[in-house]
């Protein structure tokens, strides 16, 4: 071939590779409503990105105790191939399989890479697929109520200061989030095409998301579920069982090797993690009320024999040097002295059911206002202190007043996308009305509830608008 051949095949593929670009392009651009969205969506995107990096960086918050065990978990993890808390303080905290392995085992993999302990790449890793969030809740956004609605709803996606906080952290919220938006997402676009395939990749996501938050395996029987419910009028079983069963199957896959472990590890059928028990214990305690931070005080309040036993035991200060004991000692405690030689989680189980069934039998009317107040107590305040604000408080009272309203309006129109959303909500929020109620928790639902409000913003917007100028046409 001589040189003016190849300069013309040169040319040609350039020519064909900026027409394929152009066509890239100019998708986006159709699927985010024109240019000026292109680039407002662009924009948010490296605002969400930015922030979450700089978090991811300076750390500049210190640590909860959830992201400090996730980090000794993870550190034990890369250099001893074990699932365990190590260190000083370890025999006196939870044990490492009341922790959910998949943000470890993220962070191990970071470590791995880099040949050392070294958490801010984590966290930086960690900050690249959280700010997946934000295009996510775009793309959720505009399938609820077109391009507007998800460039409204990628906005407080991108600045939620809550989850940018725990972005500095090595949490599960950020991950999870990333991973809950677009395991509906993909869900949804599963029903539509009804290829197996899609409904093995909404799995695939569903039993990640598990891996990260052990409470969503509900969701293995639910999705599935309601799959089979949509599919079913127009389609044969066999239509039928195959997606609702690859969806099942996917999220098991994702799951088993880790529930083999824990028969082999444990002894006994654990499919993610054993915290379940010392959850739904500390969830039933009534009368420390709705807000989990009063659980320890009131427990040491009625039995004063565990404060003594802990400083025998701890002699001669607590374990954090600041005059407290952890939760998980005191609850730890109360569980050997109430069910000697039994499990600590499967004794706080027994307690925790116990202790709903008397409730249930002797406390009817206080039982519901307790788990009315949880469930309401997780959407009306913010999780970090930061929420507490004036006006981060409004911010997150009018997000969640306008997911509320889109929620409503999409149920009234009987679209099933809502109807999935829905179910989420409601399952989320009913176990956490019977487990711990923390809003830390519902930040997982944040890309959803982000979309919902992008949809309730502009159908209130354009409702309006009609009201104010009956004959106009709302899409001008």
């Amino acid at each position: 071939m001589g040189p003016d051949a190849g300069r013309t095949v040169a040319r040609n593929a350039a020519r064909q590779g900026g027409t394929y670009d152009a066509r890239v392009v100019e998708r986006l651009q159709t699927w985010c409503g024109g240019r000026a969205r292109l680039a407002a969506l662009l924009a948010v995107c490296a605002l969400g990105l930015g922030l979450r990096l700089d978090y991811a960086i300076r750390a500049p918050f210190t640590p909860v105790d959830d992201a400090r065990a996730y980090t000794r978990i993870a550190t034990e993890m890369s250099e001893h191939g074990r699932f365990a808390q190590a260190g000083p303080r370890a025999p006196r905290l939870q044990p490492a399989t009341n922790y959910s392995p998949g943000l470890p085992f993220v962070v191990a993999g970071v470590y791995e890479v880099r040949g050392e302990p070294d958490q801010t790449a984590a966290r930086i890793v960690l900050a690249l697929l959280g700010a997946l969030a934000v295009p996510l809740a775009f793309a959720l956004g505009r399938r609820f109520g077109g391009p507007n609605a998800g460039l409204v709803a990628s906005v407080p996606m991108a600045i939620y200061p809550a989850i940018l906080e725990y972005q500095g952290m090595l949490m599960t919220e950020p991950l999870g989030a990333t991973l809950l938006a677009a395991t509906p997402l993909c869900f949804l676009k599963a029903c539509e095409s009804r290829r197996p395939a899609a409904f093995a990749g909404s799995g695939l996501l569903l039993g990640a998301t598990v891996m990260v938050r052990p409470e969503f395996l509900v969701f293995v029987l639910l999705l599935p579920a309601i799959a089979a419910i949509h599919l079913s009028p127009r389609a044969s079983w066999r239509q039928v069982v195959l997606p609702a069963g690859a969806i099942a199957l996917a999220a098991c896959l994702v799951i088993l090797p880790w529930t083999i472990r824990n028969l082999v590890v444990l002894d006994r059928f654990v499919p993610v993690s054993t915290g379940g028990g010392q959850a739904l214990f500390e969830g039933s305690y009534i009368d420390a009320g709705p807000d989990p931070q009063n659980i320890q005080a009131t427990i040491l309040a009625q039995h004063p024999e565990l404060r003594r036993q802990l400083i025998r035991e701890h002699s001669p200060r607590p374990p954090s040097g600041s005059g407290r004991f952890y939760l998980d000692q005191v609850v730890a405690a109360l569980a050997a002295q109430e069910h000697p030689g039994v499990r600590t989680d499967a004794a706080l189980a027994q307690m925790g059911r116990h202790a709903y069934v008397e409730s249930l039998i002797h406390r009817p009317v206080d039982l519901t206002e307790f788990l009315a107040k949880k469930a309401a107590r997780v959407w009306v305040f913010g999780a970090r202190r930061i929420m507490e604000k004036p006006g981060w408080k409004l911010f997150h009272w009018a997000l969640m007043t306008l997911a509320l309203i889109g929620l409503i309006v999409g149920l009234m129109r009987r679209r099933f996308e809502f109807v999935v959303i829905a179910a989420i909500v409601i399952v989320v929020t009913a176990i956490q009305a019977v487990f711990v109620a923390s809003p830390r928790r519902n930040l997982l639902l944040l890309p959803l509830v982000c979309s919902l409000a992008g949809f309730g913003a502009v159908w209130a917007w354009s409702t309006a608008r009609e009201r104010l100028a009956p004959g106009r046409d709302p899409s001008h």
